[in-house]
């Protein structure tokens, strides 16, 4: 693992992440969820599937080899994506509308305030109680003494892994810190955490 290096310019160069400096001390990080794509995955699969049923019925009368089962294939791969389709749409009302991530960083704390499974959760971490930043694939978790929790579910990895790095700073100041890739329950992740912390609880050396 190499000593952590400045990732606030990486931050600040996205343009769905907002970073300002506290005036007690600090930063807040604001990711936002992009509510305007919130209804696009529905709306893509359903309107794939629409296009699919029509197009199984302009090959209603075709002659060939492999042609005469193309509407039936056609057909209902179009009503598979409408289904699929108005069950997502279904999960998104349960859930809700999309929320941002808001994240502030003291020194010696952090909170954090996002959406978990629909519910608006507040999390508060301390020092002493939080052992790594982790992201997996593209999103930013902590693990801390009472489990690992997402802290955000969306974005960009290399974004993700910048701002892990910013709270992390404050968060375990003025310890030094350390990032590179580490197995966590079989899964490389790329991890943050201070040196002073030889293992966080079910990482094992990569």
């Amino acid at each position: 693992m190499s000593v952590l290096r400045g990732d606030r310019e990486i931050v600040e160069a996205a343009q769905y992440v907002s970073l300002r400096d506290l005036p007690e001390g600090g930063i807040e990080i604001v990711v936002d969820a992009n509510r305007e794509r919130f209804w696009a995955m529905p709306v893509v699969v359903i309107v794939a599937g629409v296009v699919l049923i029509i197009a199984g019925r302009q090959f209603g009368g075709a002659r060939g080899p492999g042609l005469a089962t193309a509407p039936f294939k056609l057909g209902m791969l179009g009503w598979m994506n409408v289904g699929i389709g108005l069950l997502l749409a279904l999960i998104r009302l349960q859930t809700g509308p999309a929320r941002n991530v808001v994240l502030q960083a003291r020194p010696g704390r952090l909170t954090a305030e996002r959406s978990i499974a629909g519910d608006r959760v507040v999390s508060n971490y301390v020092r002493d109680e939080a052992r790594a930043l982790f992201v997996d694939s593209n999103q930013l978790w902590v693990s801390a003494a009472k489990g690992e929790m997402p802290l955000i579910a969306f974005g960009e990895r290399d974004v993700n892994r910048a701002i892990a790095g910013l709270i992390g700073a404050l968060l375990w100041e003025p310890a030094e810190l350390a990032e590179g890739p580490v197995s966590i329950a079989g899964t490389t992740r790329w991890v943050v955490m201070p040196r002073e912390i030889e293992q966080p609880p079910g990482v094992s050396g990569g």
